[in-house]
């Protein structure tokens, strides 16, 4: 009968304990700027993924400029050639969603036609944009960072 009692004491405790980091969890959820991924296709030789030696990179970089968010820059494969491969694909879509482990919350930008098809991820908040590399002139990109903040913020006012 002893045993019984200590269990259940022990039982009480574990549940107290798990109430607590729950609500810890959503405390820090409601407090913490929500994470948004801008999602690219492969690393440039020798660069970071979207790195602001690039013009895709400069792009980001002003986008995140407006935005009240931990943002980070990623590829889909973390790799520095063109993946045709769909088994290298799929390894890559596996790969990232071990490495950036999205939530529901998460605003993932995916950046063109490519990404989209072969982003295999749906659990978190998606938003699909042209490729900044298909985006010719300084008022042409301007709209574009402009519609791409616009957009991401619609998003994240929404949580």
């Amino acid at each position: 009968m002893e045993k019984i009692k200590e269990l259940e004491l022990q039982i009480r405790i574990m549940a107290n304990i798990i109430d607590t980091q729950e609500k810890i969890i959503a405390e820090l959820k409601r407090v913490l700027p929500q994470r948004v991924i801008f999602v690219g296709m492969f690393n440039k030789p020798n660069k970071q993924p979207l790195d602001s030696s690039t013009m895709t990179g400069k792009v980001i970089d002003r986008i995140i400029e407006k935005i009240s968010a931990t943002c980070i820059k990623t590829n889909l494969c973390d790799i520095d050639y063109f993946p045709k491969d769909k088994k290298i694909i799929l390894a890559c879509n596996l790969e990232w969603s071990k490495r950036h482990q999205p939530t529901s919350d998460t605003v993932i930008v995916l950046l063109g036609g490519w990404v989209q098809k072969n982003f295999l991820l749906t659990e978190a908040k998606i938003i699909k944009l042209t490729h900044p590399a298909g985006i010719f002139g300084t008022k042409n990109k301007d709209e574009y960072i402009n519609g791409a903040v616009a957009q991401i913020k619609s998003v994240i006012i929404a949580k």
